[in-house]
């Protein structure tokens, strides 16, 4: 009778491997996903960046050409206030000389009045009409120029306020001019600002759906190899599990127990007797069957075909009284093997005591 099993312990290496070469394409193919996460994150940030630099940038030139055509126009205003406190100041320069020249007239008339009427009192009556005829020819006179003064007082506020308004005229169309010529400027540079910054993004766009391509296309080679590696692990396991050779191996062995002893009883063929071997481990009995098959054919004179295949086939059984160990003996019976293992005596068994720990003075610990 032949045993043709595998032992639990290859059988539960080849399940190890299986689940670690699943495992191991799991995670790759996770760190692969997670490269392609990494790299879209990557790109919209960048995205992102130049988005925020190009806003930034109108913002701060919109800025800055609103506050050169705030500073052209509070310059035009500026002007305009000077042009007007200049000519407030002119009128009344006019109105005070043109008041002074009539207060003159006024007090010169006033003394000349008086000096005739205090040296031709006595001739009063006789000069009377003379010096009717007199001041009114003077009033007349004066009269004239105080009017000729007036006029060209006016004259001149005319062509003052005139002069007022062209410059004023002059300061509106420069600035306008001014004016347009900055916003005309500005509205070229954002346009060539808006040019580049649309050049940049479509190259972006581009080296990202490249970068994004060569990343899917490694990505995908690197999935399809691990999928490969993977089916061929998964084929070679399931090769394993149908080959008679791997299969988990039966010993037909049971315990029994008796007062003074454990038995345990096997079926090994007669031929692999030699190779039985049994120990006690911890509280545990263990039977081991090492076994090893060659064979050689020859094909043709000096062509020989051969293999050969070595197995272990152990099994363990828990013990419930403590055993000696070196009085352990095994028979053979035919196909049969009994391995005898003696009790120890109750009274001479004695379970290990604990130690306790000695008592010791407290102290602080140390750094």
């Amino acid at each position: 009778m032949s045993i043709d099993r595998l032992s639990p312990s290859n059988t539960d290496k080849s399940n190890v491997q299986a689940g670690a070469a699943e495992r191991e394409a799991n995670f790759r193919i996770s760190a692969a996903n997670k490269g392609i996460e990494t790299a879209q994150l990557q790109v919209n940030e960048s995205l992102n960046q130049i988005r925020d630099a190009y806003e930034k940038q109108a913002s701060s030139q919109e800025l800055r050409n609103e506050s050169g055509l705030e500073n052209q126009k509070l310059k035009g205003y500026e002007q305009i206030r000077e042009m007007q406190r200049a000519q407030q100041a002119e009128l009344r320069r006019l109105k005070q000389d043109g008041e002074r020249e009539l207060s003159k007239v006024q007090e010169h008339y006033r003394n000349a009045s008086h000096s005739t009427e205090r040296d031709t009192r006595e001739h009063l009556k006789e000069l009377q009409k003379q010096d009717n005829t007199q001041l009114e020819f003077t009033r007349k006179a004066y009269k004239s120029e105080l009017e000729d003064g007036e006029a060209q007082h006016v004259h001149q506020v005319a062509l003052s306020r005139q002069k007022s308004i062209e410059q004023i005229e002059k300061i509106n169309n420069s600035s306008k001019n001014q004016i347009e010529q900055i916003r005309t400027s500005y509205q070229e540079a954002a346009e060539r600002t808006q040019e580049k910054l649309a050049d940049q993004l479509q190259k972006t766009y581009t080296n990202t759906e490249v970068s994004l391509s060569k990343i899917q296309q490694k990505s995908a080679n690197q999935i399809r190899e691990i999928r490969e590696d993977t089916a061929y692990k998964l084929s070679a396991y399931n090769s394993r599990q149908s080959d008679p050779f791997y299969k988990l191996g039966n010993l037909n062995a049971h315990l029994r127990e008796t007062e003074d002893a454990f038995i345990l009883t096997a079926i090994i063929p007669e031929y692999e007797q030699n190779h039985v071997s049994a120990s006690i481990k911890g509280n545990n009995l263990v039977i081991t069957v090492n076994r090893k098959n060659e064979e050689e054919l020859q094909l043709a004179p000096g062509h020989y075909l051969g293999s050969a295949s070595f197995q272990a086939l152990h099994e363990s059984f828990p013990l419930s009284w403590p055993v000696d160990s070196s009085r352990l003996s095994k028979e053979f019976d035919g196909d049969e093997v009994l391995i005898h293992v003696p009790k120890k005596n109750e009274y001479a068994f004695k379970a290990p005591e604990p130690k306790l720990p000695e008592r010791v003075r407290a102290e602080g610990p140390h750094f």
